[in-house]
């Protein structure tokens, strides 16, 4: 497992870390979405509203977990800040492995 803790959906698969690996080495995904960048702030607040909703929901949780999935719903200034923390930290593996795209 690529996460500094093991998922309640996988308690019997290790971490990287348990594994030998790094400790607290994470690998994420996300799902976002995207919205022209002057669609009107109560549009995109109603948006995020009804996205907070539907992650809420039971149903909806129990699916994500079936697959290891863990929502973290947010903020846009939040959003952003995640982004630019991944981006940093991944610049940093690539740098250090001497990733190219060839």
């Amino acid at each position: 497992m690529a996460a500094p803790k093991r998922l309640a959906a996988f308690p019997d698969v290790p971490t990287f870390g348990e594994a030998g690996g790094p400790p607290n080495f994470e690998v994420s995904g996300w799902t976002t979405l995207a919205a022209p960048p002057n669609l009107p702030r109560a549009v995109t607040d109603k948006i995020r509203r009804d996205i907070e909703k539907a992650l809420s929901e039971p149903s909806v949780l129990e699916k994500f977990a079936s697959f290891g999935y863990e929502p973290f719903p947010t903020t846009r200034d939040g959003f952003a800040r995640y982004i630019k923390d991944e981006s940093a930290a991944m610049a940093d593996v690539i740098r250090a492995t001497r990733s190219s795209l060839d």
